[in-house]
């Protein structure tokens, strides 16, 4: 069942960008960086922007799979490495079952640290398993941060 939160939100998106592609056009990473300029999980967590599964409920699940393929797309050329159509898909997929609560401020911060080298290096290839592993390992730290939230703090994010 959706909330009125929700489709107010629904709406609002639409509004400004009726179609998926118009969203990703615009939230590109490059934007993404330059809009949120989030330093830690905290900060990213507490910036009010549109979440992954805000923007599958807004167009469909595909866009937010589509925007993190970009993102790969992105990644992959940071660190030099071809990333084939496959790959790219599926972990975009991947990366969506594992982040859908994710707003873009918190993917933009995760890619950021990706990119630093936070979840370790990457060796002349692209390696899925490893970027899902990092989603996973961001989530686990995001976790406990909201866990030592009051209740009130948690009702803001």
């Amino acid at each position: 069942m959706t909330s009125n939160k929700e489709l107010a939100v629904r709406n609002s998106v639409l509004k400004t960008y009726p179609s998926g592609a118009s969203f990703i056009n615009k939230f590109n990473f490059d934007y993404c960086m330059s809009e949120f300029k989030a330093n830690s999980y905290s900060a990213a967590l507490r910036i009010n922007v549109l979440k992954l599964r805000e923007i599958a409920s807004a167009y469909n699940e595909d866009t937010p799979k589509i925007l993190i393929e970009a993102w790969l797309v992105n990644f992959s050329t940071f660190i030099g490495v071809e990333i084939t159509s496959q790959q790219c898909r599926e972990t975009a997929g991947f990366l969506y079952e594992e982040g859908y609560m994710l707003n873009l401020a918190e993917l933009t911060f995760f890619f950021k640290r990706l990119k630093k080298g936070y979840y370790g290096k990457f060796y002349g290839k692209f390696d899925g398993m490893s970027i899902i592993s990092a989603c996973r390992t961001y989530r686990m730290e995001r976790g406990k941060l909201i866990a030592s939230m009051s209740e009130a703090e948690r009702k803001l994010i």
